[in-house]
C-alpha cells in the first residue's frame, strides 16, 4: 500500500487591512492554474472575503464547496466551536471514520458528541481551557492535510491554504496549541497537540506567509509575530510585501523639479510628496530586512488601482512565490 503523499501548507496572515485575504485567494487561484490541485483553501475566523474574491459570497459553511470556475479548488471556513465539535467527533472515531463501521455508527457518535459537549460540566471546562478550541482550528488544517481527501475525487489534498487570523490571533493559535503539549504531557490531547505543532515545524511541508505594508505599524506586529513563532520553534515566515509604492520618475527621460513645476505646479508637488514617502518607506524597509537578517521580502506587490479582477495582477506573482 502506497504511502500517502505529503500535502503542502501555506498560512498566510498580516495586521488586519494589509490583504492577506486576497493573497490567499491568490495563492489558490495559483496553485490551481499551475495545475497543482486539488487545493482546499480555509478560511478562519475572518469576514470570509477571501471565499467573495473566488466567488463564494454566500458560502459560509464547514463543508468543503468546489470554487466556481476554477479547476480542482475547494473552499470553506471554520469557526472555534464547529471546528471543536467535528475536531471531537474524529477523535471519538479514532481515525476510522471513513471504515463502514464507524459510518453506520456516525449518528450515535454525532449523538454522543452532543450530549457530551451540551454537559454543563464538559461545557464550563471548555470555557475556562481557553486553548481547547483555538487548537481546533489548527487540527482543522492538520487534519486535512494529513487524512483529507477532496470531495467527489477522493485524493488527498495537494495544498491546503489557511487564510489565518490577524497577527495577534495567529500567534494565540499556535501558543495554545504548544501550550495544550506542556500542560497535558500525556494522553490523547497530548498527542494530537503535539502532532499538530509537528506539522507546523516542518518546513519542508508548512510554509508561514506575514504580509505587511510598507508601514511601521504593520512591519512592528510582523516583527512581532516573527519573533513569538521562533520562540515555540516554528520555521522563519516568508515575509510578503503589499501596496508598493511606486518610485519616482528617475532617468535621463525624467523632467527636471524645475521644469515639472512650470509645466504643472500640482504634479510638481505630488512627486515631492511621493518621493518624501518613498524615502521614508525605503529607509523603514531596510531597517526592518536588517533586523530581521534577510536580502529582501519573498515577494513586492505593487499598489493596484482600480483593477476589475483583484486577483489577476498577483496570480503571476504568487506563481513564482510558492515556488521558491
Amino acid at each position: 500500500m502506497s504511502s500517502r503523499p505529503k500535502t503542502q501548507v501555506h498560512i498566510v496572515t498580516g495586521k488586519g487591512g494589509v490583504g492577506k485575504s486576497t493573497l490567499s485567494a491568490s495563492i489558490a487561484r495559483a496553485l490551481s492554474d499551475k495545475g497543482e490541485g486539488p487545493v482546499l483553501l480555509i478560511e478562519v475566523q475572518g469576514s470570509g472575503r477571501s471565499l467573495e474574491l473566488l466567488g463564494l459570497e454566500d458560502h459560509f459553511r464547514y463543508e468543503a464547496q468546489a470554487v466556481p470556475e476554477m479547476n480542482n479548488v475547494w473552499a470553506c471556513r471554520i469557526l472555534p466551536r464547529p471546528a471543536f465539535r467535528q475536531y471531537f467527533s474524529l477523535l471519538l472515531a479514532l481515525g476510522q471514520q471513513d471504515s463502514a463501521f464507524a459510518q453506520f455508527t456516525s449518528g450515535l457518535r454525532d449523538r454522543l458528541v452532543d450530549t457530551v459537549l451540551d454537559n454543563k460540566v464538559v461545557s464550563a471546562f471548555v470555557d475556562v481551557c481557553p486553548g481547547l478550541e483555538p487548537a481546533a482550528l489548527l487540527g482543522k488544517v492538520h487534519w486535512e492535510a494529513t487524512e483529507g481527501l477532496a470531495p467527489e475525487i477522493d485524493r488527498p489534498w495537494r495544498h491546503v491554504v489557511m487564510d489565518a487570523p490577524s497577527t495577534g490571533h495567529a500567534l494565540m493559535l499556535f501558543r495554545s496549541t504548544q501550550a495544550l503539549v506542556e500542560v497535558f504531557g500525556t494522553g490523547i490531547v497530548f498527542k494530537q497537540a503535539s502532532d499538530i505543532m509537528s506539522l507546523m515545524r516542518d518546513a519542508s511541508t508548512t510554509r508561514l506567509y506575514v504580509l505587511s505594508t510598507p508601514e511601521e505599524l504593520p512591519l512592528k506586529e510582523a516583527t512581532d509575530l516573527a519573533s513569538g513563532l521562533a520562540t515555540i520553534g516554528l520555521p522563519r515566515p516568508r515575509f510578503v510585501l503589499n501596496r508598493v509604492r511606486p518610485m519616482t520618475q528617475t532617468g535621463p527621460d525624467a523632467p527636471s523639479g524645475e521644469s515639472l513645476e512650470k509645466w504643472n505646479p500640482q504634479w510638481a508637488r505630488e512627486a515631492r510628496l511621493e518621493g518624501e514617502r518613498s524615502q521614508e518607506e525605503a529607509a523603514l524597509l531596510g531597517d526592518f530586512l536588517s533586523q530581521h537578517q534577510i536580502a529582501d521580502f519573498a515577494a513586492r506587490i505593487p499598489e493596484i488601482f482600480a483593477a476589475r479582477d483583484p486577483l489577476s495582477p498577483i496570480v503571476s506573482l504568487c506563481k513564482e512565490l510558492v515556488a521558491k
